[in-house]
């Protein structure tokens, strides 16, 4: 089973730790706006994750199963900020992935998340499953 429990969300984003097995990195996800569509982080539930491959996202993870929710993914990138303020984002409701947290050109985000998703679809496939369950979780 893959968790991704959330410990803190603003503006900058909600910041969590996403685990399956032995393999740990941190996530980050847009800050809760509704469960709007490209906008919001996805709410707090049971899922399922799947393999993925686009144009877009060579390597990704799938998440289905979002209510009111299409295409959600777990993929690459460093800011996940509310777009309405005018903050960095790259991500429209998606899981971001990355081994290290810190301030990137000065807004707050997550760093090595092009390294870290190649680790995690790695360990993914070693599995040997197509599709595994996710549970998400808000401890703040």
């Amino acid at each position: 089973m893959m968790k991704i429990t959330r410990l803190e969300s603003s503006d900058y984003g909600t910041f969590g730790i996403l685990a399956l097995g032995g393999f740990r990195c941190f996530s980050l996800e847009p800050p809760w706006r509704g469960n709007a569509q490209g906008l919001s982080c996805i709410p707090a539930g049971d899922y399922m994750v799947e393999p993925w491959s686009s144009k877009t996202y060579r390597q990704a993870l799938h998440i289905t199963n979002v209510p009111g929710r299409e295409g959600i993914l777990v993929h690459q990138g460093n800011w996940a900020g509310d777009k309405l303020i005018g903050l960095r984002c790259n991500s429209n409701g998606c899981v971001l992935v990355g081994q290290a947290r810190g301030v990137i050109i000065d807004q707050p985000g997550i760093a090595a998340s092009l390294l870290v998703l190649a680790e995690l679809c790695k360990f993914f496939e070693a599995l040997k499953k197509e599709k595994i369950p996710l549970e998400v979780r808000d401890v703040a």
